[in-house]
């Protein structure tokens, strides 16, 4: 099943809700858009750490797509540069 048609319907999502929001209420004090904005930054750092990392790169050589390892939550691979080697 092809998965590409979640992200604009998620886009546009987004919008109908921040534009349901009163204007006058549409600013970081508001906690929803707070939040939003917190975890938007947090996904943001995460993903650009683990696209230009060399440690996440390591992660994929060393630990090869075995169930064990991809089930493993002690080193998750967008952690791999954060997190020290067992």
């Amino acid at each position: 099943m092809r998965t590409n048609w979640r992200v604009p319907r998620f886009v546009l999502l987004a919008i109908l809700a921040l534009a349901a929001i009163p204007a006058a209420q549409r600013n970081l004090r508001n906690p929803a858009i707070s939040v939003g904005a917190a975890l938007l930054v947090i996904s943001v750092v995460i993903n650009a750490h683990g696209a230009f990392s060399s440690a996440t790169l390591d992660w994929n050589f060393t630990q090869r797509p075995l169930p064990a390892a991809m089930l493993d939550w002690s080193r998750p691979q967008f952690l791999a540069g954060w997190i020290s080697e067992r």
